[in-house]
C-alpha cells in the first residue's frame, strides 16, 4: 500500500467502523450488530459500506441465512479486534499513576477455578482496586481459548494442556491433585484402609474416552489386575456429576480444591485414596505478554491467592480470610 492510500484509508476510518465490523461478523447479521451497538440499521449499513469503499474489497457475503465475513473480511475482523484491544490498551495506560485503575476485565474460566481461586482474586483484586469490574465467563479451555484469540477475553484461568496453543502465554499458578470422590453418605466411606482394589466393584462418572485423567485411572486399574472401571456416566459437568453421586453409589474424579471446597459444603465425600497423577497444573492463559493495567491488576491478584493457596488452601480458611490477610493464611 502507497504511503498515499495509506493516509487516504486512516483518514476515512474510525472506531466506529471497526466496532460495526467486529459486531456483525459477531452477530452474522446487520440489524442484531445495530442493536448491539445503540445504532440505527441504516447507520450500520452505511458504516459497512464505508469500511468496504475505504479497503475496496467486499468483507461480507449476504445470503438469505443472514451475512458472514468471507475470507478477507475473516482476516480484517480479527486486525480490527486487534486494534479495539490497542486503543482500550491506550486508555488505560493514559491513567495518571496516582489515580486508582479503573475498568473492565474479562475473565474465562475453567471450573477447577470457579469455586475457590476465582472468587478469592476477585475479592482481593476489590480490595486493591475497587474500579475494575470483572466479568466472568465459565467453560473449558477448547470453549474459552477461541475467545481469547479473538479478544472477546482478556485472560483465561484454566489448565495448562498440551492442547493449548503454542502461541498462547503461560502464567503458571500452582499444580493440583486429583482426589476420588463419592455421595457425602457412600459407604466407602466407613471403611478404614480402603485401597484402590475396593474400588472395582463401583460405577464411575468419568470423562470422555482419551481424556488424561480417563486414561490413567483405566492404566491404574489394569496394573492392578482390576478390570476395567465399570462406567455409569460420561460427564464433565461438575454439577450434575455432583447431583448423581448423590443420588446414587458411583464414583469420579475431581480436581482437589473443588473437591475440598463441594466437602466442606457437606456435598460430596472424598476417599482417602491417593492418586497416582496429578491433573495439568493450573494457570492464567493469555494471548500476548502485553496487556492493559486492568488485566495485569487481575493476573497480579490471581498469583498472591494462589501462592497462599499453592492448591491446598481449604475453603473455610478461605471464606474467613479477608483480602488483605489471604498470604498469611
Amino acid at each position: 500500500m502507497t504511503e498515499a492510500r495509506h493516509l487516504q484509508l486512516l483518514n476515512r476510518l474510525r472506531a466506529k467502523h471497526l466496532l460495526v465490523l467486529a459486531a456483525i461478523a459477531d452477530a452474522g447479521s446487520i440489524h442484531k450488530a445495530a442493536l448491539q451497538l445503540n445504532l440505527s440499521q441504516p447507520a450500520a449499513s452505511k458504516l459497512l459500506r464505508e469500511t468496504e469503499e475505504a479497503f475496496g474489497v467486499v468483507l461480507f457475503d449476504r445470503t438469505a441465512k443472514g451475512i458472514a465475513p468471507n475470507q478477507t473480511g475473516i482476516a480484517l475482523v480479527a486486525r480490527a479486534r486487534a486494534v479495539l484491544r490497542d486503543l482500550q490498551l491506550m486508555r488505560d495506560e493514559a491513567v495518571p499513576a496516582d489515580e486508582n485503575i479503573g475498568g473492565r476485565v474479562a475473565v474465562g474460566t475453567y471450573v477447577v477455578a470457579t469455586p475457590l481461586l476465582l472468587p478469592l482474586t476477585i475479592m482481593r483484586l476489590r480490595t486493591t482496586h475497587p474500579k475494575v469490574l470483572v466479568m466472568v465467563e465459565e467453560g473449558t479451555n477448547a470453549a474459552l481459548i477461541p475467545g481469547l484469540q479473538r479478544g472477546d477475553l482478556d485472560c483465561v484461568i484454566g489448565r495448562d494442556t498440551q492442547d493449548v496453543p503454542a502461541d498462547i502465554k503461560r502464567i503458571p499458578l500452582f499444580p493440583e491433585s486429583v482426589v476420588v470422590v463419592c455421595g457425602p453418605h457412600h459407604e466407602l466411606l466407613r471403611l478404614e484402609g480402603l485401597e484402590f482394589s475396593g474400588l472395582s466393584k463401583s460405577e464411575w462418572i468419568l470423562p470422555p474416552q482419551h481424556h488424561p485423567l480417563r486414561n490413567t485411572l483405566e492404566a491404574q486399574f489394569t496394573v492392578l489386575g482390576l478390570p476395567r472401571p465399570r462406567l455409569m456416566l460420561e460427564s464433565v459437568s461438575t454439577l450434575t456429576n455432583v447431583s448423581i453421586l448423590q443420588r446414587s453409589s458411583a464414583l469420579a474424579l475431581l480436581p482437589n480444591l473443588t473437591a475440598q471446597y463441594l466437602a466442606s459444603l457437606g456435598l460430596i465425600g472424598i476417599l482417602p485414596i491417593t492418586f497416582p497423577v496429578s491433573s495439568a497444573p493450573v494457570a492464567i492463559l493469555v494471548q500476548q505478554e502485553e496487556g492493559s493495567a486492568t488485566r495485569g491488576a487481575f493476573i497480579a491478584a490471581a498469583q498472591a491467592v494462589a501462592s497462599s493457596t499453592d492448591g491446598r488452601l481449604g475453603p473455610i480458611a478461605a471464606s474467613q480470610a479477608s483480602p488483605g490477610s489471604i498470604a498469611a493464611v
